[in-house]
């Protein structure tokens, strides 16, 4: 599973979710250390990063400062084996 399947996925089973909680399971999907920061890009919008954005487009912030998917980001939401 891409990055994206692996947050849509845990935020579908897990709705708000805090931003870190879902970049230490990230890591652990991808057997990679966590570090403050990591994967950072998938949860903000800044002007001067390129490429896609995805917080705001796939999940957004909640009221109490967790993510939610959005319509858009069911569709990247895949079936744990």
């Amino acid at each position: 599973m891409s990055n994206l399947n692996i947050i849509a996925t845990y935020l579908f089973n897990n709705p708000g979710a805090r931003y870190t909680e879902l970049t230490r399971h990230l890591c652990a999907v991808k057997n990679t250390d966590w570090g403050p920061g990591k994967y950072c890009r998938y949860f903000s919008n800044y002007h001067y990063q390129e490429g896609p954005h995805y917080a705001h487009r796939l999940w957004e912030k909640t009221p109490c400062g967790g993510w939610m998917l959005t319509l858009e980001g069911y569709g990247y939401v895949k079936e744990q084996a």
